[in-house]
């Protein structure tokens, strides 16, 4: 995932430097922020997404490129596809990740850009969440979560082990 992420820049970005102007928005996950158990993989393109949308922030910034802006969407789990969402429900991560609607989330980041927003955290709570975690220690925050997430990771686990038996 993170490759496309890069493969995008490259074939857009020279062409809004020489105009002196553009948008590069970027879908990235709520993931990147507070990672959850046994999604490792998905979790580390996420983080690399958002850490490489950061990074060409500053990149313009320095090149004095004010008018191409980099807008980075990092929602929860979307209400977007019937699998995700019956997962979803399922192991009851939106008590932990609320699902959102594919329309709302739409509206939300074009009202971002339009705005001028860097990052769109998807629902607001995820931004309010975000700020107030990183207040606390690391081993806290992990404590906490664990806390909050473990009940929802072992049914996630007993679905794939049953899935696996059965060989869906």
């Amino acid at each position: 995932m993170f490759i496309n992420v890069y493969r995008q820049k490259a074939a857009f970005l020279p062409t809004m430097k020489r105009l002196r102007k553009g948008h590069i928005v970027t879908i990235s996950s709520a993931m990147s922020l507070f990672p959850l158990a046994y999604n490792t993989a998905y979790t580390a393109s996420k983080c690399g997404a958002t850490g490489h949308m950061k990074t060409l922030r500053l990149e313009l910034a320095l090149e004095k490129q004010n008018d191409i802006h980099v807008t980075t969407v990092l929602p929860s789990f979307l209400d977007t596809n019937d699998e995700v969402s019956k997962l979803g429900y399922a192991i009851k991560v939106n008590r932990v990740y609320p699902l959102i609607k594919g329309k709302t989330a739409a509206r939300r980041i074009v009202w971002g850009m339009l705005a001028g927003e860097r990052e769109i955290k998807l629902p607001y709570i995820v931004d309010i969440l975000y700020r107030i975690w990183n207040l606390l220690p690391i081993n806290w925050q992990e404590r906490l979560f664990l806390l909050v997430t473990s009940k929802m990771f072992r049914s996630f686990c007993e679905m794939q082990e049953e899935s696996m038996i059965l060989g869906v």
